[in-house]
Formats: structure tokens, sequence, C-alpha cells
């Protein structure tokens, strides 16, 4: 779903995320904001600082973590490093630590 919408919407990140809130079951909106996470990863690899404020824009802690941490798990699958680079993680404002242990 959060694919498909910013295929329509370009780099309407945070629009996705609330596309996602309409869904009645909660594990439809967890899944489709670690979507948007992942595809925000996809499109702006070497700026996390940028992906994090995306992902802080879900509407619980819980769905902000699991949208940075689908963007994570992109990262490292999409470089096949097992570590996230320190320098993407110094900016970080939520999820820093997180950043630096990876997934």
């Amino acid at each position: 779903s959060p694919t498909d919408f910013l295929l329509h919407y370009p780099r309407q990140y945070e629009q996705a995320i609330q596309f996602c809130t309409q869904f009645q079951v909660p594990f439809a909106v967890e899944v489709c904001i670690m979507g948007v996470g992942s595809q925000t990863a996809k499109e702006n690899m070497n700026q996390l600082d940028f992906v994090e404020l995306v992902c802080r824009s879900a509407p619980t802690r819980r769905t902000q973590e699991r949208c940075f941490g689908e963007a994570l798990v992109y990262h490292q699958f999409s470089t096949g490093e097992k570590e996230i680079h320190a320098h993407l993680c110094d900016n970080l404002v939520s999820f820093r630590d997180k950043c630096m242990r990876g997934i």
C-alpha cells in the first residue's frame, strides 16, 4: 500500500503514514507504516536523519520505532553491511542508539 501511494504521490512520506492510519486493524496500520519506513530509506539511503523525521510523524511511539526499524533493515539489506556507518546516525534525535546498534 505505501509503495503504491508513493508512486502516485512521490516523496509524500508523511502523507503516506496518514494513509496507513485509515486501516481498521492495528496490525495493518503497523505493517503499512513499516512499509513507509522501508520506502523512505530506499529513496533517501544516506539521509537517515530525514527518515527519522518521517518516522517520527507516525501516530505512536511503537509505530515510530517500527517505521525506523524497518528503514534500518532496508538499509542494511540493500548495502550488505552489518553495521550502519556512524556518520549516518550522528544527527539522529530519537533513534540514534537504535541506529548505532543496528538491527
